[in-house]
């Protein structure tokens, strides 16, 4: 495996194929580490003909981590933007999120067991707007209902 560094951070990757064949980024969603990759598809791929690139998020894995850096305060963020002349009404702001509910179901292709325990995991998820410690009364959450 090897380190990129850039914007002061290091980011961890991982390649696999011939570097004159066509790249292929395996992208992630947020906090994933490239282990989550299963190594049969990231060889499967490059015994294809692909150069394939996975890498840790940043904060996650091997790549640089932003422990120290506290809990985001998006509220306070913006409210230093208007040190800037960045004119912004903090009363007026509104903080749209995307919810989704992950329930089970029967007769599907994972064992209602193991679709059981993913749906409650997601329930129990930290909320992201106290993440971000956004105020209850600026934030639209949308949502959706995923049978797995």
């Amino acid at each position: 495996m090897a380190k990129v560094k850039a914007n002061g951070i290091e980011i961890e990757y991982e390649t696999a194929g011939n570097k004159s064949d066509p790249a292929l980024l395996l992208v992630m969603g947020l906090g994933a580490q490239l282990t989550i990759w299963p190594d049969s598809l990231f060889q499967g791929l490059a015994l294809r003909g692909f150069y394939v690139i996975r890498f840790d998020n940043r904060d996650t894995g091997l790549s640089t981590g932003f422990d120290s850096w506290g809990v985001p305060n998006i509220p306070a963020a913006l409210a230093l933007c208007q040190e800037h002349g960045l004119d912004i009404n903090l009363f007026a702001v509104s903080y749209f999120l995307s919810r989704e509910i992950v329930v089970p179901r029967r007769g599907a292709a994972m064992a209602y067991w193991r679709e059981s325990l993913f749906a409650t995991m997601s329930r129990n998820a930290g909320n992201v707007a106290d993440f971000f410690r956004l105020p209850a009364n600026c934030v639209i959450e949308l949502g959706t209902r995923v049978a797995l």
